[in-house]
């Protein structure tokens, strides 16, 4: 499913990074891991359909699997890590072939 995100759902993407460039969480719950599947499948019935509203539902169902997820996360989890500590992982991960030191990491 390709669409533009509504400005109103940016928040609902707003997602721990769990890594450089990749964000994400776990889902724990049981009963919360069977929701989204179903809505999962609720989104791919409706691309494969060719119903005049099927495209407005589909969206519907994603805003709706957005909002569980968002739901789970903790106030705290989408805060923004120090941009200094930012810039460390990302050197570190685009030189982790490379000899380098703790003094080279610091600059």
């Amino acid at each position: 499913m390709l669409f533009q995100v509504d400005n109103e759902w940016l928040h609902l993407l707003a997602w721990p990074e769990i890594g450089p460039g990749i964000f994400g969480f776990a889902l724990n719950d049981k009963s919360l891991i069977n929701q989204c599947a179903q809505l999962f499948q609720e989104i791919i019935s409706q691309q494969i359909t060719i119903k005049k509203w099927a495209r407005n539902y589909a969206k519907i169902y994603l805003q709706q699997l957005l909002i569980r997820c968002y739901q789970t996360l903790p106030d705290d989890s989408t805060k923004t890590i120090d941009p200094r500590i930012k810039k460390a992982i990302n050197f570190i991960s685009q030189h982790y072939r490379s000899h380098f030191s703790i003094e080279s990491l610091a600059e």
